[in-house]
């Protein structure tokens, strides 16, 4: 973990929650990201103007 309060203040990834998970159950709850999914982050300044642009990303299954 990065932080002994992470279970307090949240956990910046999903390994980290992963291994939040495995310290406290024996076993990992939390599960990874699957095909079709999306994740969409966007940085604002506090007067809420972007400072760049948004990421959005979505899972898909590589060409081979």
């Amino acid at each position: 973990m990065s932080i002994p309060q992470s279970r307090d203040v949240g956990a910046s990834c999903i390994a980290e929650r992963r291994g939040i998970g495995s310290l406290d159950e024996g076993k990992a709850l939390t599960g990874f990201m699957s095909f079709g999914d999306r994740v969409r982050m966007e940085a604002r300044s506090e007067g809420g103007q972007p400072l760049f642009g948004a990421c959005d990303q979505q899972v898909i299954r590589a060409r081979v």
